[in-house]
């Protein structure tokens, strides 16, 4: 673990850089011919989607911002901003549609687990293990669920006392906080679960309830306001 310092307006804080191979996690680096590709890919679908939202802005939706138009456009379930991307993967096109929800979170923490199982080698299997498989990106948010458990558990590992009760604000699946009551059976774990996404409660209920769990965890459909 390498250990350093880096300065903000209030201060210096301590920051830990974690090897992956500590912890499980992956550090794949790409090549100069993906990351090209990946460019000239997100400039394709910059200049259509841009194009077509402002079709759409003249045409149809001029009260709409534009802004919200994209916004909209991506999570359509008929909209597909590149050929090479969303269109030949319904994978990558689950993870735009699903963009900024728990949904999309799931599909990247599950890759190795639930996706790449069930691919086949045709030009849908490559077109999602050339994007989800190999972008840094989903690679950083598997590691990072790997880190919370991890963090999780020895948090919970240091508490002395009969009963741990943990707070998750805008918990989504929640699924970091299960995983790590599954690895600590011997603690008596209690958690409040918050988040606006009814579909990420009910994920959550499920999820709990799949681990045993059910007893031991609070619900609560709102934003942060209602703490």
């Amino acid at each position: 673990m390498k250990h350093y310092k880096i300065k903000t307006a209030q201060g210096e804080i301590a920051v830990n850089v974690l090897a992956p191979h500590k912890f499980g996690g992956e550090y794949k680096r790409n090549t100069a011919l993906f990351l090209m590709i990946v460019w000239l890919a997100t400039i394709w679908s910059l200049i259509w989607n841009l194009s077509e939202a402002l079709l759409r802005k003249t045409f149809i939706s001029r009260k709409e911002h534009l802004i919200r138009i994209l916004w909209d456009m991506g999570r359509n379930e008929k909209h597909f901003s590149c050929f090479f991307g969303d269109r030949l993967s319904k994978y990558n096109h689950k993870a735009k549609t699903d963009a900024a929800s728990w949904r999309a979170l799931d599909l990247f923490y599950n890759y190795h687990e639930k996706v790449l199982p069930c691919l086949k080698n045709d030009i849908a299997g490559m077109a999602t293990k050339f994007w989800i498989g190999r972008l840094e990106n989903r690679q950083a948010v598997t590691n990072r669920l790997k880190i919370v458990i991890s963090s999780l558990v020895e948090a919970f590992q240091k508490v002395d006392k009969p009963e741990i009760r943990i707070l998750s604000i805008a918990s989504g699946s929640a699924i970091a906080v299960i995983r790590a009551m599954q690895q600590c059976p011997e603690h008596n774990i209690q958690a409040v679960l918050i988040d606006i996404d009814t579909t990420a409660i009910n994920e959550a209920k499920k999820e709990a309830e799949k681990a045993g769990f059910a007893d031991r965890f609070s619900f609560v459909l709102g934003s942060t306001s209602v703490i």
